[in-house]
């Protein structure tokens, strides 16, 4: 599933909002061009309040800048134009409904970027709706326009329009039944700036409610002052825009309009169209128009058999126009007003006619009576073969006049269109304006998927076509040809093929093989491209149930390549098989090659595509925001903003789903982060968190109705991403959650947030985070308790956890119902409550009261350097405490890359069978943030003393007494001191870390690290996964080293880059020797190990880790994963390489299944190429090594695993296994 990131640019119609330049507030990227199209409701206008700007300087705007657009069109006038430093009073309005906002960065400077926010309260200045019953004539002015009829008769004009103005005006008529509306001209009220093609100042006329309808025309003065009489479109919708621009200024127009109960659209194979009032005299002064349309491939003929219209000489009153296509811009047929015309038939070249009526103020006729019908041979048409030609009416001999033909070509999916001319190529050529195909002329067309029609070429004339210009970018071409009244030329006759591959400029579509879903054909070079800005991400997916393409051990014979850029870029991946791959990403353009022999054909592929930027702007009440390209890896070096909005007086929720980003906790999230900050200014004192890691954060609220988050990558390592909720909800500022200090000597009071009845409102989500001084602890009372009532509190709840987060356990189970006065406890000096309420049923609430108290036990304590070792005993040890019931908490820090050792000297308490009532918890509390539960015991007694050493420099110890189940009780006695570097292992499986990792191992160091299974009959299998010591030809300087059941047993010495292969043990105890001197020190090395009785396979418990093949002439080995409850583990192979050269995989293979055993559901099974990547259902995943056949010397495979921490559960705390004795 793919997520859509808000893009640079798009359409705006929402009342207010925030836009803001591409990864705001950090610098902008290189190259862009973002345009924003701001539409208000009918009859307002735009106002754009500049709230920060910062681009490039440069006198002319030359370079970056910022440009305020009064319209939507190509041709509407700039208000303003930007650069460098604006004031943020600055103002920006609009005249009419729409503006554009248009944002272009070069290559070269960037710069902090700008922040804008637009509202549309303020009335238009000019244009608005009109909504005229039939019959009903009214008028539409410019700006200022004046007239004054002087005593003779003429028309004085005064008053001049401003510049830089866009007026839009729409007609919508309350049927598009027997309607037209009119709009008519008269040269003495129509005075704007003088041009011949009108691309200064004029008014434009569409059909329809929008400039994407047909154009009706396009009027200014010009020397003759030629504008029409009229123009007639058929229906009841026409938009108008005048639109003035910086300069000359004149006195503008006065033009009416009329709403006519005649005309409209005829669809049909016959019909019969008559005047107004028929048979009796039509109206003075009146305008029809019928557009009649027939099917693609047909003509129409139009028959006169009753006519009597006052006659004139060229017909100058009234009269009836025959229009070959779609507008009275189309080729004429006729132009009649005789009775002559009885009996003649007209017939079209296309498959529209358009028939006008025009009657002027004088003579009128009894009308006219027209029978229509479709016949077959026309021009244009739709055609679906691989491979034709098209001609022109009548070639090689002269075409007809007043043609308009459309022919659309439409070829399998996974083609493209190629057309050329075969022979003779001859149209007329010259004209008035700027283009010489004026008169006559061809075009082409390039047809996406939406039926949006692209321009591949001007129009085209003369006597030779260039044949290099037409391709289409997918498989559907137009091709448009028209004539004049005037001169023909002998035509055209065009031939089409057909090559796979295809041009993508879409945000998002599918891609297809040749053919598809039929078998593509032999011995093709497809090519795909999938066009994208730099700056731009692109994600491929190919379809899981749409991949069929014959199979080889690499993909020698057909095959589907993706690369970055083009074919000579990275190749990402080659892929074939009957298992689609994962998704595959970009930044910037992909090219696709999709390559098949001379052999086996199957169905092919069916892919989807989506592009997206980095960051965005998000002002929704909810929706969802992802690191670019997830869930495929993310980009090195990316710096993202996304900058969400919500209400007035709410607050912005933002719950993680997903999260996998590069570890670096324990150095402050360095490399790569998400920095989440409350508003929309990036500052250490609005920073909520900084997260990283794969660990899922907690969910995250502001204190105002901004949340400004910011995700940055660094030139290493890339990981899977994040994904994010974020819901508008009600936060602190309401009295919903928030920052709580517990001061000494001080009773707070915290009450769910209520309505005026006195119930607390629907849908709730508040935490309150409740922090005493050091060595203080906290002491709640709950009163007053009323809840939505449910056995399991499913619906409404009250939480109170003993500690800051979701993951410390909680005091009490979930409180719902109404429940009598409590007091409870916290065993450190921090809370955490929350308090939860669905959108239905709610109550009274609660109230709680909050005071600091002396600590019985626990703290918070730091180890120095110099200091010795400490001792830590359970209250009244060795006797039972005289508090029930007892919770205490000790955390413990060492100094920064140091370790800390807890020896556990004596441990009896007596509980029940899962240590769940009273018992000793120890946390790795520096792992568990930075990589999961590691290492999280809970244990209620030991036979004999035990050592648990940190892997990070936190620690914290959890001791829970509720009640005396038997006399057999002494509580604990432990002693706490910062670790050397020397450690012991004997649980069955676990991870192994230099010391000092992730950062670099200290220097001088001499450690034994010892892996000692109690099990004689083990045999111990260690994986690394990461190893980077200083390099020497003979590990000279610093090295690890491998013993086998003593330190006289060396069975490897390893350093430098190269990760060691897998190292199995003879006997069940390993010593690792690691050694550095003074000089260099790097980054250490992870390892992974478990035992098992062969040494090949065992049970790993690691939320990560690695395994390998074993050496030759072993076979049959298990591996199975039995992770934390919530983690569901992910595993790849990035080598797979058995050597079996058979899709059948029948000499070896491994084998995934999703559960924990054999009998469990397959996941596949693979020997050679790719293997996607397969995520387990639950916590545990099963893998098989299985050898039928001996395997070549070199076969190998390498599996990695992580997984993702799912929802927490609403049960107790979570115990998983120690990887420490």
């Amino acid at each position: 599933m793919f997520t859509c990131f808000a893009a640079c640019g798009g359409e705006l119609t929402n009342p207010s909002g925030i836009i803001q330049s591409p990864n705001y507030p950090n610098y902008y990227p290189h190259s862009r061009d973002c345009r924003w199209y701001i539409t208000a409701p009918e009859g307002k206008r735009i106002t754009v309040t500049i709230m920060d700007f910062e681009i490039e300087h440069q006198g002319s705007c030359y370079y970056d800048y910022v440009e305020f657009i009064n319209g939507h069109l190509d041709r509407s006038p700039t208000i303003a134009k930007y650069c460098g430093n604006v004031s943020s009073t600055t103002v920006i309005e609009s005249t009419s409904r729409c503006m554009t906002i248009h944002f272009n960065s070069d290559g070269s400077i960037s710069n902090g970027g700008f922040r804008l926010r637009y509202t549309t309260s303020e009335p238009a200045i000019c244009g608005g709706a009109i909504r005229p019953t039939v019959g009903q004539i009214g008028y539409i002015t410019t700006p200022n326009y004046n007239e004054t009829i002087l005593p003779n008769g003429t028309i004085a004009l005064s008053g001049l329009y401003p510049n830089n103005y866009q007026c839009e005006w729409t007609i919508v008529g309350d049927t598009n039944l027997n309607s037209s509306i009119i709009i008519r001209f008269q040269p003495d009220r129509f005075k704007l700036e003088h041009h011949g093609e009108c691309i200064y100042d004029f008014l434009q006329i569409n059909e329809g409610l929008t400039s994407d309808g047909l154009l009706a025309g396009q009027f200014c003065s010009n020397l003759t002052n030629n504008v029409p009489p009229q123009v007639a479109i058929p229906g009841n919708q026409m938009w108008l825009a005048f639109i003035s621009d910086q300069s000359v200024q004149h006195e503008g127009f006065n033009i009416s309009y009329q709403y006519a109960p005649c005309g409209g659209v005829i669809r049909g194979d016959n019909g019969v169209i008559t005047s107004p009032n028929y048979p009796q005299p039509y109206d003075h002064d009146m305008g029809c128009a019928w557009e009649i349309i027939a099917d693609e491939g047909l003509q129409i003929e139009l028959t006169v058999n009753n006519f009597d219209l006052e006659e004139s000489s060229k017909c100058a009153y009234d009269y009836l126009a025959l229009y070959n296509g779609d507008s009275h811009t189309s080729p004429q047929i006729a132009k009649v007003c005789s009775a002559s015309a009885v009996g003649t038939t007209y017939t079209s070249a296309s498959n529209v006619m358009r028939v006008e009526f025009v009657s002027d103020i004088s003579q009128a006729g009894n009308g006219f009576k027209l029978t229509y019908r479709v016949k077959s041979q026309g021009c244009g048409g739709v055609f679906t073969d691989i491979r034709g030609n098209i001609t022109s009416q009548n070639y090689p001999n002269t075409y007809p006049s007043n043609i308009e033909c459309e022919w659309d070509i439409i070829v399998p999916d996974g083609y493209r269109v190629f057309i050329f001319a075969d022979g003779i190529f001859d149209i007329e050529s010259g004209g008035a304006g700027s283009n010489n195909c004026y008169y006559d002329y061809i075009q082409f067309f390039d047809v996406d998927a939406n039926g949006v029609a692209t321009q591949l070429s001007d129009k085209l004339c003369g006597h030779t076509l260039d044949p290099s210009s037409f391709k289409s970018g997918r498989n559907h071409m137009r091709v448009k040809f028209r004539s004049d009244q005037w001169t023909g030329g002998q035509g055209f006759n065009l031939v089409w093929t057909t090559r796979c591959g295809g041009k993508y400029h879409a945000d998002s579509g599918l891609i297809f093989s040749p053919g598809y879903p039929t078998n593509y054909h032999h011995n093709l070079t497809c090519d795909y491209e999938l066009i994208a800005e730099p700056t731009q991400f692109v994600v491929l997916q190919f379809d899981e149930n749409n991949f069929r393409i014959e199979p080889g051990s690499t993909c020698q014979f057909d095959s589907v390549s993706v690369y970055e850029g083009n074919v000579n870029g990275t190749r990402l991946g080659k892929f074939c098989g009957l298992t689609a791959p994962g998704p595959v990403a970009t930044r910037g353009t992909m090219f696709i090659q999709f390559k098949t022999d001379q052999s086996i054909a199957d169905d092919g592929f069916k892919a989807t595509f989506v592009k997206s930027d980095c960051g965005g702007s998000f002002n929704g009440s909810s929706g969802s925001i992802s690191s670019p390209t997830h869930p495929v890896d993310y980009h090195n070096n990316l710096n993202c903003t996304y900058s969400i909005e919500v209400s007035t007086n709410r607050s912005v929720n933002l719950r993680f789903e997903e999260f996998e980003l590069e570890a670096g906790v324990n150095q402050g999230c360095q490399y790569d982060y998400v920095a989440v900050y409350d508003g929309d200014v990036i500052s250490n004192s609005s920073l909520i968190g900084k997260y990283c890691g794969s660990a899922l954060p907690s969910q995250i609220r502001t204190v105002s109705n901004k949340m400004t988050v910011v995700f940055k990558t660094d030139a290493s390592v890339t990981k899977g991403g994040f994904r994010a909720l974020y819901t508008e909800t009600y936060g602190p500022a309401q009295g919903c959650g928030g920052q709580v200090n517990v001061t000494t000597g001080a009773i707070g009071m915290i009450q769910s947030l209520s309505d005026s009845s006195g119930r607390y409102l629907n849908d709730q989500d508040c935490v309150w985070h409740l922090t005493a001084p050091d060595n203080k602890i906290i002491r709640v009372s709950l009163s007053d308790v009323s809840i939505e009532n449910h056995g399991a509190c499913q619906y409404d709840g009250l939480e109170l956890f003993d500690g800051i987060s979701a993951q410390d356990p909680k005091i009490t189970p979930t409180i719902c119902g109404n429940s009598p006065a409590t007091q409870y406890l916290s065993s450190s000096n921090m809370m955490r409550i929350r308090f939860y309420a669905d959108s239905s049923v709610n109550a009274n609430g609660f109230i709680i009261h909050y005071t600091p108290t002396d600590r019985l036990c626990g703290g918070v304590f730091a180890i120095g350097d110099d200091d010795g070792p400490v001792n830590i005993s359970s209250p009244g040890y060795p006797s039972t405490p005289d508090q029930n019931p007892t919770n205490c908490r000790w955390s413990l820090g060492a100094p920064s890359g140091k370790q800390i050792r807890l020896t556990i000297n004596d441990l009896l308490i007596s509980g029940d069978s899962d240590c769940s009532t009273n018992f000793l918890h120890l946390r790795d509390k520096s792992s568990f943030v930075s990589e999961g539960p590691a290492q999280d015991l809970q244990i209620c007694n030991i036979s004999t003393p035990f050592i648990f050493d940190s892997y990070g420099d936190e620690v914290e110890i959890n001791f829970r007494f509720s009640a005396l189940s038997s006399a057999s009780f002494r509580g604990f006695q432990l002693t706490y001191e910062l670790a050397n570097c020397n450690r012991t292992y004997s649980a069955l499986d676990g991870r192994v870390v230099s010391p000092g990792w992730p950062n670099r191992y200290p220097h001088n160091m001499n450690c034994v690290i010892t892996i000692a299974i109690p099990d004689p009959n083990k045999r111990i299998a260690m994986y690394f996964n990461q190893f980077d010591i200083e390099d020497h030809n003979s590990c000279r300087y610093d090295y690890i080293e491998v013993f086998d059941g003593s330190l006289s047993n060396s069975i490897g010495k390893h350093c430098g880059a190269v990760i060691p292969d897998p190292i199995v043990s003879n006997t069940s105890t390993v010593l690792i020797q690691v050694k550095s001197d003074s000089s260099i020190n790097l980054g250490g090395f992870e390892m992974t190990y478990v035992a098992s009785n062969s040494g090949c396979g065992g049970t790993l418990t690691a939320t990560s880790g690695t395994f390998s093949s074993p050496p030759p002439g072993i076979s049959n080995c298990v591996w199975v994963l039995d992770l934390p409850t919530r983690r569901r583990p992910t595993i790849q192979f990035p080598v797979m390489d058995l050597r079996q050269n058979s899709t059948a995989c029948a000499g070896a293979h491994v084998e995934i299944r999703d559960g924990g055993n054999s009998l469990a559901p397959l996941m596949g099974r693979y020997c050679d190429g790719s293997v996607p990547s397969l995520t387990a259902s639950s916590n545990k995943l099963y893998v098989k090594y299985v050898v039928v056949t001996p395997v070549h010397s070199e076969s190998k495979f390498t599996a990695r695993y992580s997984s993702g921490q799912q929802p927490l559960a609403s049960s107790a705390l979570i115990r998983l296994r120690s990887i420490v004795a």
